[in-house]
């Protein structure tokens, strides 16, 4: 084939620098919210949605009841008392709670960015207005009894919320990250991008669809777990037949980077979101020919939120440089240090 290096010799990425409070509280918050997902997968791969049958109680209590006694049988029905779903489910909400404070405190920190890098502080404002209104969603999923698409909205304002976040955190961050390609390159390499993020998003409201429809399905008393797939129809067919495409852009990405001499980080990040990928349709090859084991679930949902933020971070490494990444860092002070070498 001969080889498709150019001659390029880019600057490494910045080695390790000590974050300021707010770069430190932005990427904490990221953290916490895909660790989140993966509890809302949790919940639903267990079947936990309605452990706590009301919002933003739990069965008529603000903590939820040592035993069925506790609960008014005239309102609810004391057949659905399960103990472990309704902690599963109100742990949920205990963690959703903590981190709409860490999102609360990161826009709070935002504030000495407000006119060097304003998209940060109106960034970091989106996230508590979108944190809101996810709490309300999942208010209204349990309020709804799990009804379809309002599952799949839940998750997909999840992800985006864990977007907004990752965006402000690396505007943020911005000094440490370097991408210096030839622009040709970088286009090519930002289209693929583009149409493989964007294809992530539609896989994962489909894939949450046949998450909503296997809910169902498992309601069927007659019907056998090895079953389950089977009855969800067109449906997982769409879901399986377009993770071709997101792998074909994955192995695309990686192949370009592999023969062309592009930045560390860059390359990491095109491997590592391929990595992302090809786990996510082993977790899928395991759900379809293993009967839906709920580890699997877990597994499979949480990591969709990876796969996004892998992604999201790879075309902000990608988008056109600044000319000075360093202008419109807030200023040294013995109290808020932007970067200490």
């Amino acid at each position: 084939m001969g080889s498709l290096r150019q001659n390029f010799s880019g600057p490494s990425p910045l080695a390790s620098q000590t974050l300021n409070p707010f770069q430190r509280a932005a990427l904490a918050t990221v953290l916490a919210t895909i660790f989140l997902i993966f509890v809302g997968g949790l919940v639903r791969a267990s079947g936990a949605g309605l452990g706590c049958p009301d919002w933003p109680r739990c069965w008529g209590h603000w903590w939820p009841p040592s035993e069925v006694s506790q609960i008014d049988d005239t309102r609810y029905d004391l057949a659905l008392f399960n103990p472990v779903k309704m902690w599963t489910e109100y742990v949920n909400r205990l963690i959703g709670v903590t981190i709409g404070l860490f999102v609360l405190t990161t826009a709070v920190l935002s504030w000495s960015y407000r006119k060097t890098r304003p998209l940060v502080f109106y960034g970091s404002l989106g996230s508590v207005a979108l944190v809101l209104f996810e709490g309300w969603l999942g208010g209204m999923v349990v309020r709804s009894g799990l009804k379809p698409g309002m599952v799949t909205l839940h998750m997909f304002a999840a992800i985006v919320l864990v977007s907004l976040l990752l965006y402000v955190t690396f505007q943020a961050t911005e000094e440490h990250w370097t991408a210096e390609l030839p622009e040709a390159l970088r286009t090519r390499l930002l289209k693929v991008g583009i149409l493989l993020f964007g294809g992530t998003l539609v896989q994962i409201v489909v894939g949450s669809q046949v998450r909503e429809a296997l809910a169902h399905v498992a309601e069927i008393p007659s019907l056998p777990r090895a079953q389950w797939i089977d009855e969800v129809g067109w449906l997982d067919h769409v879901h399986r037949s377009f993770s071709w495409v997101i792998l074909f852009a994955g192995v695309y990405l990686a192949w370009v980077v592999f023969w062309q001499e592009t930045p560390p980080l860059l390359r990491k990040l095109c491997f590592g979101t391929l990595t992302v990928i090809l786990t996510q349709i082993l977790f899928g090859v395991v759900l379809v020919y293993g009967e839906v084991p709920w580890p699997m679930q877990l597994l499979h949902t949480g990591t969709s939120a990876v796969l996004v933020c892998a992604e999201c971070l790879l075309l902000l490494q990608l988008r056109s440089p600044r000319k000075n990444p360093m202008a419109g860092t807030p200023p040294l002070s013995a109290d808020h240090p932007a970067v200490s070498p």
